[in-house]
Order: structure tokens, then sequence, then C-alpha cells
């Protein structure tokens, strides 16, 4: 519900049709910190009367999420060119995967699909030292083996790590710098800022890398993944190991500060969301 927020501030003409799992490949128990952000988020929303234009019930959320997904999919897809339209994966890929399973579907998919940008997995580097699974792979790992492996739309996937999207990136003083900045602003996306500007990380980053693909830098990657962890591991790139390697674009690198960087970026975004807030108000 918060990425459906946000990115209806950052992208006014996008229609967030659905959010969350149709179903899910098998059960995770939910981390204390989601637990506890999803109960800080709820209080949130009360606080600031977000109407239900912004927000989605959870049990209409369920209602909507059901087995709808797939027609919905099929449906902007069949009404756009080939090569056109953008996916942009900010959770697990449980609802991709699924369509992938169904043959006319992912047809369809790798025909009218541009580019998939998914948030999630982690550095494969050698030098990332990472042993553990990114948060959105791991909650279904099974699905992200699916999706990264489909050699149909393997040319179409960008991937954005947990390293590359991390708030650890974040300059000294930026979070403060954001706190205070916003803090005086009555749009969405200031209160979001003011009250955790460690969020302008994760889910935005992935969102900044797909709209301002000149500033970050992108790099065809060798990777093996495992699918009962999700956990992502560096290719080897030898005739042996062919049948599990994979290869498919990775960003690795991403400007927080600076004109072109990710700061100015959610900065204008917020200007732009305080102004509409203004005009609505006077309106």
């Amino acid at each position: 519900a918060d990425a459906a927020i946000c990115l209806r501030q950052l992208f006014p003409s996008t229609v967030v049709t659905c959010g969350g799992f149709s179903k899910k490949s098998r059960s995770l128990t939910l981390p204390e910190w989601l637990i506890d952000y999803k109960k800080d988020f709820k209080q949130f929303t009360e606080k600031n009367i977000l109407d239900d234009r912004s927000i989605t019930g959870e049990e209409e959320g369920k209602k909507k999420c059901s087995d709808s997904t797939e027609k919905k999919l099929i449906k902007v897809l069949e009404g756009h060119q080939d090569n056109s339209v953008d996916l942009i994966c900010l959770g697990p890929l449980t609802n991709v995967a699924n369509w992938l399973r169904v043959p006319t579907t992912e047809n369809l998919m790798a025909k009218k699909l541009k580019e998939i940008w998914i948030m999630g997995g982690n550095d494969v580097a050698e030098n990332a030292n990472v042993h553990r699974p990114e948060f959105n792979f791991k909650q279904d790992p099974s699905a992200a083996n699916e999706v990264l492996t489909n050699s149909k739309i393997a040319d179409k996937i960008r991937v954005v790590t947990e390293q590359i999207s991390s708030p650890k990136n974040a300059p000294d003083g930026l979070f403060e710098f954001m706190k205070t900045k916003h803090g005086a602003g009555n749009g969405i996306l200031s209160k979001v800022v003011h009250r955790w500007p460690e969020e302008i990380f994760f889910d935005p980053v992935c969102v900044f890398s797909y709209s301002n693909p000149g500033h970050i830098e992108l790099r065809k990657v060798s990777f093996r993944i495992d699918p009962e962890s999700g956990l992502l591991s560096s290719g080897k790139g030898d005739g042996k190991a062919q049948t599990n390697d994979h290869t498919v674009d990775f960003v690795t690198y991403v400007p927080i500060e600076g004109k072109n960087g990710l700061t100015s970026w959610i900065n204008e975004a917020i200007e732009k969301d305080e102004l509409q807030e203004q005009n609505d108000a006077t309106s």
C-alpha cells in the first residue's frame, strides 16, 4: 500500500491496479521489523486521513488480487504495441511467476514487455561477501528462480539489488536533512519522507533507476540462484556450469547526490506534490 501511494505521486499517470500476492508458493513468518512497520504505517495513514483513493483496505486488496491480476495484465498488454510496456516489480515475484506459467501469457509478456525492473536480489560480485538472500526473493524463492531464469524475458530484466539500493549508501546527514527539509509539507510524499526519511531508498531507488536510465550504470552479470533460498551467487561461466548460469542486467551504480541524483529527483517530486496539494486546497 505504501508503494502504491508513492508511485501514484511519483507517476501521476500510472494506474496501480493491484498489489500483493495472488497466492504464495510457500508461507514464511514475517520479520518483526515488517510487522512493526505495517503497524506504524497504519497509524500514519489514519492520522493523516488518507482516503481510499490513496490506499486500498486489506480485504478489498485481497479481493482485487485474488485471481484477476492475470486478466488485468493481459488487457493492458493486448492494448499496447510490441516492446512498449514496462513492468516494475517492488515485491516478491509471485504474481509474475504465476503469469509466466501460462504459455499464452508468457508469450504475450515476451512480445509486449520492453523492460522488467526488479527490486530484489543480492550483489553477486566476488567482494560483496553476501551470505543471505534479499527479503523479496526470500519470501518466494521459487518464483524468483522462475522469473530470473526464464529465457524468453531475460533480455528485458533489470535487477536493482538490496546492496545497490540500501540506505547504507546514504551520505552522512542525508536523512536528517530530508526530515528537516520536508517537515512542514502537507503532501503525502512530504509526510512519508519526514516520518521515514530512510524510505527514499530501496523501492524509490528502483523507480529512480527506471525513470533515469541515463544517470545509472547497468552491467550484464552471470549469476546462479538457489531456488530454495533465493540467494544469488556468481556464475562461473565455464562449459561445465553453463546449464546453471544465467545472465541479466544488474544496476551497478546509482547517483545519490548532485542534480542528477536520487535526492534531487525525490525533492523535485515532493515539490510537485506540494504544489498539487496547494492547488487542490484552493480549488
